[in-house]
């Protein structure tokens, strides 16, 4: 019967042990420390460093996206035909005339007239 106790103690004595392994706090390695140190203050500077850039960028998107809200009358640019054949290289194309060539290249694809323009 003291056998059994004696075995009794020891189990709870072992139990009471890992619950407080449990309940420290858990300790890393001096090396991972100063890693981790070293990883937070790169974060840090690294971002205040880059903050100027942040706020700009997002200060000239408003600007950029609405050019109305800081100007007290409308923007409006306006190109003449002209001026933009000039800077672009595109002539002005007939829509319906285009729109004629996109039908029949459809039909050829298919090889039957299942396409046709309709007038409206």
């Amino acid at each position: 019967m003291q056998k059994k106790e004696s075995d009794d103690r020891a189990v709870d004595d072992g139990f009471e042990q890992s619950l407080e392994k449990a309940r420290r706090p858990r300790r890393f390695g001096k090396r991972y420390n100063l890693l981790m140190k070293w990883v937070r203050r790169t974060h840090m500077y690294t971002g205040l460093v880059l903050l100027p850039w942040v706020l700009m960028f997002g200060a000239s998107g408003v600007l950029f996206n609405h050019p109305t809200w800081l100007s007290p009358s409308d923007v409006v640019y306006q190109e003449s035909g002209e001026e933009l054949r000039e800077l672009t290289g595109f002539e002005k194309s007939d829509p319906i005339a285009l729109a004629g060539v996109v039908v029949d290249r459809l039909n050829e694809g298919q090889g039957r007239s299942e396409y046709e323009l309709v007038e409206g």
